[in-house]
């Protein structure tokens, strides 16, 4: 917003605001199966993205005196969940009858860039001049991989992995200037984070011959993509 004049006394108010509000589910879910023979079994969830709710208010008054205020308000209010089960499964039922043992791989995934930002910059010749920036963010990630209840036979190696790989940045500026000195600039950043991440071997039956990992933290994109190809490797 610009104003211009020559004697005149003005109050002169511009802003701005960007709000995000999102809530998603991740989901892979493999229940209620009968299984036999499968070289590899698969469950694969991810969740990949980016959030950015940004601000900018900018005031420019040359006018003789008055008041001018510029305010920007930014806010992230994010709820979302990566989950990958295998739950209440026979695999390989009858041991004898199957001539391959199963390996059994399920990774959730989250990797998300959450920004949240404002700017606020205000320029007075003459008048007073008021500068404020918000930002808000509160963001709640959910992210688990799970074997649950069933029966696993035969099986060589179980890996159940829940990565977690985010970056959360808040920034708040507020710019106030003005020429007769009576300036007022102010900024304020709030967050709020809660990350869960967990994985489970609950309330089943596994016999195997091989190795049981279960894998929890941080899991930078190039695991990330280490661990797809693998997967569909396996698949091919």
């Amino acid at each position: 917003a610009m104003t211009t004049g020559g004697e005149s006394t003005t109050v002169g108010i511009t802003g701005s605001a960007a709000v995000n509000h999102i809530k998603g589910n991740t989901a892979s879910l493999l229940e209620n199966n009968k299984i036999n023979n499968a070289k590899n079994i698969d469950v694969l969830s991810a969740n990949i993205g980016s959030q950015i709710a940004t601000g900018l208010g900018l005031k420019v008054d040359t006018t003789k005196e008055g008041l001018e205020i510029a305010g920007s308000g930014s806010v992230n209010l994010i709820d979302q969940s990566a989950s990958a089960k295998l739950k209440n499964n026979i695999i390989n039922a009858n041991e004898q009858n199957n001539t391959n043992q199963t390996d059994i791989d399920v990774l959730a995934y989250t990797d998300d860039l959450q920004v949240t930002g404002g700017v606020s910059v205000n320029f007075a010749k003459k008048a007073n001049a008021i500068g404020a920036s918000v930002s808000f963010a509160d963001v709640k990630n959910n992210v688990e991989a799970a074997i649950e209840q069933g029966e696993h036979k035969n099986i060589k190696d179980v890996n159940v992995t829940a990565g977690f790989n985010a970056t959360q940045i808040s920034t708040a500026v507020g710019v106030a200037i003005s020429t007769n000195e009576n300036a007022l600039n102010g900024a304020f950043v709030y967050n709020h984070l809660d990350n869960k991440v967990q994985s489970n071997i609950k309330d089943t039956h596994i016999s195997q011959s091989g190795h049981t990992h279960l894998n929890v933290g941080t899991l930078t994109a190039e695991q990330y993509q280490h661990t797809r190809d693998d997967t569909q490797s396996l698949n091919t």
